[in-house]
């Protein structure tokens, strides 16, 4: 609804700017407009006024409608037009300025689309570059063979997952719908998430929307490549919230990368994976990559699909970070392209003070080595 009536503003608004056109080029005399300058303007002047009036109006009709469509463009558009309208406003100050009001809200609006739209550009140039360095593709097909090297219960996994006699991954795409908070006692926030992965050089972008309240939206790039993590958040694309690195995001986003290899599960077979049978039910998997080394225990249903991950993983608290108890717990399943993932999870820190529950999502869509379209 509040898209709806803000559209509605921006069209009425330019519409208006009609008035102007039509009073400068003597089309029909309108009352309201007494066409009273700040200064002296020629008649030839006064139609090239006109024209400008006429101009503003189609920029801000093609930004609503932008707008309504939900193309990232209409800020640049909007923001031109905004300038210009102020522009004229200003000349013709007596009859105009009521519009100040109207273009003040659109800016506001217009720059924080602006400020998303930017710095979606900056996270997609990175997801381009990612995968420019996508090289040596496996072409190898998944056969029993390869599985059978593998502790007893991953083999079940690989099988469940229905990976054998499929080709290798190279590449991922997946989006996520997911609610977040930020602490135990906090709202539960909208998030939607497009994640992109690299797999023989191990490499991710997480590109993340959070709705933090009406009108008010989080962006971040969560990014993992050459054993260097970097976790970068925005308040509407503008103003930096936090932009972590170091040796704690690095391991923590190795551990991330190494859990959600069981999405694309040909990833078991990598160089920088290792696999350690713990009973029936259980694997301990190792990740070294670029100098450092993490583990995570695996937990399997009877079935072999993937139940439980658990690892100590870094995480900033209070303002520092420190090694907690982290767990992903998978609470269903489904087939993509033909393999079966767990598709909707929980993911929990165990803290001294409690479990904290922080995360819930629900993977809406994957791709597997496709000619992936970055913009989206």
């Amino acid at each position: 609804m509040v898209r709806i009536i803000f559209a509605v503003i921006v069209l009425i608004h330019g519409l208006i700017h009609l008035m102007g056109f039509v009073n400068q080029w003597n089309i029909k005399k309108i009352s309201q407009f007494t066409g009273v300058t700040l200064f002296p303007v020629s008649e030839s002047l006064s139609k090239i006024l006109g024209i400008v009036w006429l101009i503003t109006a189609l920029l801000f009709v093609i930004a609503a409608t932008g707008f309504s469509f939900g193309k990232d463009w209409w800020s640049v558009i909007g923001i031109v037009a905004i300038i210009i309208s102020q522009l004229l406003i200003i000349i013709y100050w007596k009859d105009a300025k009521a519009g100040t009001i109207a273009n003040s809200i659109i800016f506001i609006t217009a720059i924080a689309a602006f400020g998303i739209y930017s710095f979606d550009k900056k996270i997609n140039e990175n997801v381009e570059l990612m995968f420019s360095k996508l090289t040596n593709v496996d072409k190898r097909i998944v056969t029993k063979e390869m599985v059978s090297v593998l502790p007893p219960i991953v083999q079940k996994f690989m099988e469940r997952s229905g990976i054998i006699g499929r080709p290798f991954v190279n590449s991922v795409r997946l989006k996520q719908k997911a609610i977040m908070r930020a602490k135990p006692d906090g709202n539960w926030m909208d998030v939607e998430a497009v994640q992109y992965f690299r797999v023989n050089e191990p490499a991710f972008v997480y590109k993340i929307k959070v709705n933090a309240a009406p009108s008010l939206i989080m962006t971040g790039m969560d990014k993992y490549e050459s054993g260097n993590g970097n976790m970068l958040i925005k308040m509407m694309g503008l103003y930096t919230i936090g932009d972590s690195k170091g040796e704690e995001i690095n391991r923590g986003t190795l551990i991330r990368f190494h859990s959600e290899t069981l999405w694309f599960p040909s990833a078991v077979f990598s160089d920088y994976l290792k696999w350690e049978e713990i009973d029936e039910h259980t694997a301990k998997g190792t990740m070294t990559y670029s100098g450092i080394t993490e583990s995570a225990i695996f937990t399997f249903t009877n079935e072999g699909d993937v139940k439980k991950i658990e690892a100590e993983r870094y995480g900033e608290f209070d303002g520092k970070y420190s090694k907690e108890k982290w767990c992903v717990i998978n609470t269903s399943y489904k087939e993509f392209d033909g393999i079966r993932i767990g598709n909707n999870c929980e993911v929990t820190w165990g803290l001294k003070e409690g479990d904290f529950t922080w995360l819930k999502l629900e993977i809406k869509d994957i791709e597997y080595n496709k000619p992936f379209i970055y913009h989206e």
